[in-house]
Formats: structure tokens, sequence, C-alpha cells
């Protein structure tokens, strides 16, 4: 990989959280194949191993949740025109479920370079994205890594 190419590690969901029913009670109301779910109190990430810490309690609410499907070296805009194309027909639904429920688009995205890149998102894409109606949390990683030590630390934490 050339010096100014870039590792990234991009993913784009869509979340419902915090919510008392079964996962399968969403996933019939969206008449939509969740990527995850989870119930509170499940291990949601045993590959970290976190049974060492005594602190741990499991995940702290129902989740469900699903993916852009998009290939996470794709750019944010990719997996969010993805994920509008899957949720935008079960907006009515979506809109339809308990206001205490938690719903959000969910971008992780993961720059494994020495540079910090920007996020750029085109209007049209802004515009549908506020018809949704839905919180949109982003979290951006970078850490300062060379190009040998990114293909490593990729290899390692594949998801």
């Amino acid at each position: 990989m050339a010096r100014n190419e870039m590792h990234q590690r991009i993913r784009v969901k869509f979340e419902i959280q915090r919510f008392s029913c079964d996962p399968s009670e969403i996933t019939a109301a969206l008449d939509l194949k969740p990527t995850q779910t989870w119930l509170k109190g499940d291990d949601t990430m045993p590959y970290l191993n976190r049974k060492k810490d005594h602190n741990w309690k499991g995940a702290k609410y129902n989740y469900w949740g699903i993916e852009s499907g998009v290939s996470s070296s794709e750019d944010v805009e990719t997996h969010l025109h993805a994920l509008i194309k899957k949720i935008h027909p079960k907006l009515a639904q979506i809109q339809s479920l308990d206001s205490t429920y938690h719903k959000r688009i969910w971008i992780s995205a993961h720059y494994y370079t020495d540079n910090n890149p920007g996020l750029s998102l085109e209007s049209q894409l802004l515009q549908e994205l506020a018809e949704l109606k839905i919180d949109m949390d982003m979290e951006s990683w970078c850490p300062n890594l060379s190009d040998k030590d990114a293909d490593e630390y990729m290899k390692k934490t594949e998801y």
C-alpha cells in the first residue's frame, strides 16, 4: 500500500436501544432482518474477554441493529446511501415505534493513518438524513500508525 493510501474501517448502522420487549418484536414490527440483536446483560463483545473485569455486567440495554452491508473500506457517504436504501421503506414503522426507544444512525470511522481525514457529506445526502428524523452519532478514531503497524492492527482486529 502506498504511503498516501489510507487504511480505514468504516461501519454505519441503524440502531434501536432501550426497549423492554424481545428484539424479535422489533424485527416483526419493521419486517426487516437485523444484523445484530442482544438482550440486556448479554456479553456483546466476547473477544474482549471482559469476564476478567469484575465490574462488567453485560449490555446495559436491549439492542436491535442493522448495518449498511457495505465493505468497511468504502467511504461514509457510500455506507449512508446503502443504509438509507434499507430503512427508508420502513420509515413509517420506525416512527411508529414507542417514542421511549432510542433510535439512531451510528457512524464508526476508524482511520489507521498518520493524518486526520475530515468528513464531507453532500447536501442531498444531508437532506435525506434530515428527512428520516433519526438521531445520528459519529465516532472517529485516528491513531497515528505507520503503514506496517496499521496493516498489522487491522488484521488483528477484523470484525
